[in-house]
This record gives structure tokens, sequence and C-alpha cells, in this order.
């Protein structure tokens, strides 16, 4: 039997928890001694470690376990890699007027925004449209099949868009005089 998508949601998050206690805060408390370390200079060791409660021994453990985990820079993408992604994929979204990127904003903020979303957001966001009784919003069906245009990582953009107030970077269909 097919684990339905909440299964999956639940267990992908559960993972993460598990990754958080026993990877992600393990190395931030290393690298948080190494810092102090680093910052008491002469005597840092046995100062942190006095101040810590644990041997010299643990001190030097954490460092060497900071040491190790240190992502090689060279080998790391740069750290706003991922906004300037979303800001190219923005670029390609195919213009909208002002009132639909609106609606669209008001369906984003008031619905829940989960793991589920990154499979297909075009698509979901397009059934939220179908489903809701948007005021002023002249043809639902054509802002519908729009969002489904999009590509998962455009729909993505649009969503961060909207989810930040960011509409302005959102493209706009030119207005005749």
């Amino acid at each position: 039997m097919p684990e339905s998508t909440w299964q999956q949601v639940l267990d992908r998050e559960l993972a993460e928890i598990d990754r958080t206690r026993f990877e992600v805060i393990p190395a931030r408390r290393a690298a948080a001694i190494t810092t102090a370390v680093r910052a008491v200079g002469r005597g840092g060791r046995a100062a942190v470690a006095a101040h810590l409660g644990i041997s010299v021994g643990a001190v030097d453990q954490a460092i060497k376990n900071a040491r190790e985990d240190m992502p090689d820079s060279r080998f790391a993408l740069p750290e706003d890699t991922l906004s300037r992604v979303l800001a190219l994929e923005i670029a390609g979204v195919p213009p909208l007027a002002p009132g639909e990127w609106d609606a669209v904003a008001y369906l984003v903020r008031g619905t829940v925004i989960d793991a589920v979303w990154l499979e297909q957001p075009g698509e979901l966001l397009a059934q939220e449209i179908e489903d809701a009784d948007l005021p002023g919003l002249a043809d639902p069906a054509t802002l519908a099949t729009a969002c489904r245009s999009w590509t998962r990582i455009q729909g993505v953009a649009v969503l961060d868009c909207c989810l930040r107030g960011r509409l302005e970077i959102l493209p706009l269909h030119k207005v005749e005089p």
C-alpha cells in the first residue's frame, strides 16, 4: 500500500528534526565553542572548559569536530544563491495584470504552504484559484492556466514573492495609454 502524501510529509519533517538534533545542533555547539576559544585567545581552551564545566579534552574534541564540519568554501555555492535563482526565475514568468498578482498573493497568504507545494506549486495554486471566489477577477480560468504554465521553480519563486510581500518584482502586463 503506497504511503499517502501526509505520511511522506510527516516522515520528511521527522527526518529533518532528527538531522537537526543529531547533526546540526552538535555542529553549531562545536562552532560556538571554537569561536569562544578564538575570542579568548591565549588560555582560551581552559577558560571555555571552565565556563562550560567540561574538560579541556572535550573542548579540543569540539574544535576538531568544528574543523571537520567546516565546509570548504571553494566547493560551495555563494550564500545568496537561492535568492538569485528565484530572481532569475521570476524574470521568466509571463506577466500578469496587477489585479491578477494581487489575487494570487491573496490566495497564497491565505493558504497553508507546506512541502507538498514544492512538487507542483503552479498546479496547486491553479486549483486554489478555481476553488476561490475572487471578486473583481475577470477570468479565473485564464489565471489558473497561467499558473499551470509555470515551471516548478517559477512557481516556487512566485510563492516566495507573494509570501514575502514582494509583488513589485513580479512581471506586469504593460498598460496601454
